[in-house]
């Protein structure tokens, strides 16, 4: 009896047909693909907001045009941060969505709803914990610059996609202390 269930199992892992496996090779790869951007997003936001006075006006004389992207990306530092936390977050929903997609079709077990659940959570929260946030952002944090001019392009994209799918959404906030410091005088001559 337990041989049979044993071997059952074996078999529904080992069968798969061409439409299933098409599918996980092209959702590998955009589980790869979303790695890349998760991992250049989140060094992003580290390497980009940890420049000092030196490593910018050393980046001001190196004439690559890699050295001019970090410092056309750094003119609106704010909607550049705006802009890599929302992609961050939704990298991350694309990654749940694929990888529980993966482990559904490569895990075939008897084990229940909870079972599966807690799979899927600990190693999809592995994964974006390690290769979307631990190491791009120690590498980042040590490689600054290097890593700035490194994945520029991709910081690029994520910026000037956000900022076409959302023109002024970015609004700075409202000084609260300066729109009542001009009404101040009027106040007090009343």
């Amino acid at each position: 009896m337990i041989n049979s269930t044993l071997i059952n199992t074996l078999i529904q892992t080992v069968h798969m047909d061409a439409a299933d496996s098409q599918m996980i090779t092209i959702f590998g790869a955009l589980l790869v693909v979303l790695f890349i951007f998760a991992f250049a997003v989140s060094g992003s936001q580290v390497a980009f907001f940890s420049f000092g006075i030196k490593d910018i006006n050393l980046i001001k004389t190196k004439p690559q045009a890699s050295y001019k992207r970090i410092l056309d990306l750094l003119e609106h530092p704010q909607e550049l941060l705006y802009a890599l936390q929302i992609a961050s977050w939704f990298i991350y929903l694309a990654i749940i969505f694929t990888s529980s997609y993966l482990i559904d079709h490569l895990i075939v077990t008897s084990i229940g709803f909870a079972g599966i659940f807690l799979i899927k959570t600990a190693i999809i929260f592995i994964l974006i914990f390690l290769l979307g946030e631990c190491l791009p952002k120690s590498y980042a944090a040590q490689e600054s610059i290097r890593f700035a001019k490194d994945f520029g392009v991709l910081t690029e994209i994520v910026y000037y996609f956000s900022e076409e799918l959302a023109p002024g959404c970015y609004t700075p906030p409202i000084n609260w202390n300066l729109l009542f410091l001009k009404e101040m005088p009027a106040l007090i001559i009343m």
